[in-house]
């Protein structure tokens, strides 16, 4: 199959044109543009005798990469703001620019060796306690910087990673080890392990019998970080590349990136590289847009550092794979969490799916969220309410009150991958408790929800138990399911 047709192309240019972002700016949403962000064919090197753009790797070897740095970028990038601005206006001022990542350029980043897009999660084992803290606060050179705050005692658990050469140094007072850690920019935390405290550089915290772990968590903040000043001249040719032509242009960035670039783990390097970012724009011009897979917060790594607005978003689908999942309980905390530990710069919630006509349930809970002042404090209720305005049930229903509960305590209790097509193909081949454990009361949710209906199409078996595919007479809703694809719309 050769590539997609030139009609097929200026067919999406005219959808979007004429009908969607009309659409968008009329009900007050602001559309972002794609701005050029140094992706090009890579024949273009050849033509320009450029040693400044780089080869995509594997598959997007037939891409290139600008260099920020190189005259060619700022012509490129005047050339595209100008058509892109005649065809869909200024409206809205906000501008996507991400790198072009996945072919391992990303700004001139390569891909980390151990790079997984489907594993990627930045979840923690174990959690540190909060309810208790402590901070030490010694003589600092810059007095204006805050004092690092130590988290409580974490029993039974270690941080994985020797820092900082001092692999065999071992303190034995705990707050000479504390004030020596805040001095070293790639000290996270400390160990202990028995005859003393030992500096630690990861972020995980991992179980093992009679260790006790002290975190670090505000390293950015309570540490003076320069400037990387390759990855500022970057920055500043990226934004002025749309500033020339919008000078209220706003720059978006995708979070995603950020493991790409390395920058999900808090290294005084990978900071400094963010900074020159930040830093290239002016004041509340450079906004993040916060990827983390299920909602996890990637803001919790980098802790809402100097300020930086930024959007949290649950990345909850890749590639429109559909399953029926969503854990409702995560999603009700989006975005609370992050007020509630006072970190600066929080814009706003939203989500992130490849893909949409999935699990509408997880995304109402998250779309619900700038309209209240606080998490919702009944899911099931909420729930169950839900349900009953969604099918337009002017009378109270038990059988959807509890199809709903049941749904609630199961499937949107849990969250596996972002891409779960493969890993139910691994539940099959053997996993079956894990299967019956992310569905527990499918089936009898939906036979109630059957009875409600009062119209059952197709019954199917799916990862061992029976399961129904239904439509509600009179309402939009539906339960499909194919090859162990579930969905409630």
């Amino acid at each position: 199959m050769g590539p997609l047709p030139r009609s097929w192309m200026q067919a999406q240019w005219s959808l979007q044109r004429e009908l969607i972002l009309p659409r968008m700016r009329g009900l007050g949403i602001t559309g972002q543009l794609p701005a050029f962000q140094g992706n090009v064919p890579w024949d273009l090197a050849t033509v320009l005798h450029d040693a400044n753009i780089t080869q995509g790797l594997g598959q997007g070897n037939g891409t290139g990469w600008v260099d920020g740095t190189d005259p060619a970028f700022g012509d490129i990038a005047d050339r595209w703001m100008h058509t892109l601005l005649n065809d869909f206006g200024t409206a809205g001022h906000v501008y996507q620019m991400d790198g072009f990542f996945a072919n391992g350029t990303s700004w001139g980043a390569s891909l980390p060796s151990d790079y997984d897009a489907e594993t990627f999660q930045n979840v923690s084992p174990v959690t540190p306690p909060s309810p208790r803290r402590h901070s030490y606060s010694g003589t600092r050179e810059h007095s204006e910087t805050p004092a690092c705050v130590w988290s409580a005692p974490v029993d039974n658990a270690y941080l994985a990673g020797y820092c900082c050469n001092k692999n065999t140094t071992v303190w034995q007072n705990l707050s000479v080890a504390k004030r020596a850690c805040e001095e070293e920019p790639g000290c996270s935390g400390l160990t202990e392990e028995g005859y003393g405290f030992q500096m630690r550089a990861g972020t995980q915290l991992l179980q093992h019998k009679g260790d006790t772990a002290f975190v670090l968590e505000n390293p950015l903040q309570c540490r003076v970080l320069p400037v990387d000043p390759l990855w500022l001249a970057r920055g500043k040719s990226a934004y002025n590349g749309i500033a020339r032509s919008d000078p209220n242009a706003i720059w978006a960035y995708q979070g995603w990136a950020f493991y790409v670039a390395g920058w999900h783990t808090p290294t005084p390097e990978a900071w400094s590289q963010l900074r020159g970012f930040i830093q290239a724009a002016p004041e509340g011009k450079f906004v993040i847009i916060d990827m983390a897979s299920n909602g996890d917060g990637m803001w919790r790594q980098w802790g809402g550092i100097w300020n930086t607005p930024f959007i949290w978003t649950s990345l909850h689908t890749f590639g429109g794979n559909m399953g029926l999942k969503g854990n409702l309980s995560r999603a009700n905390r989006i975005p609370f969490d992050a007020i509630d530990a006072h970190i600066g710069g929080i814009a706003g919630a939203g989500m992130t799916p490849e893909g949409f006509d999935q699990n509408p349930v997880y995304y109402e809970v998250i779309q619900g969220a700038p309209w209240r002042n606080a998490p919702i404090e009944n899911l099931t209720e909420w729930l169950v309410q839900r349900g009953h305005r969604r099918y337009g049930l002017r009378e109270h229903s038990t059988d959807v009150a509890a199809a709903w509960a049941l749904l609630g305590a199961g499937s949107y209790s849990q969250d596996l991958t972002v891409s779960d097509v493969r890993r139910l193909a691994v539940l099959l081949s053997g996993a079956r408790g894990v299967c019956s454990t992310m569905h527990s009361g499918l089936p009898r949710s939906l036979s109630l929800l059957d009875c409600s209906c009062k119209q059952l199409t197709e019954v199917i078996v799916c990862c061992g138990v029976t399961t129904h595919r239904i439509h509600c007479r009179n309402t939009k809703d539906a339960f499909l399911t194919s090859t162990c694809q579930w969905q409630v719309l």
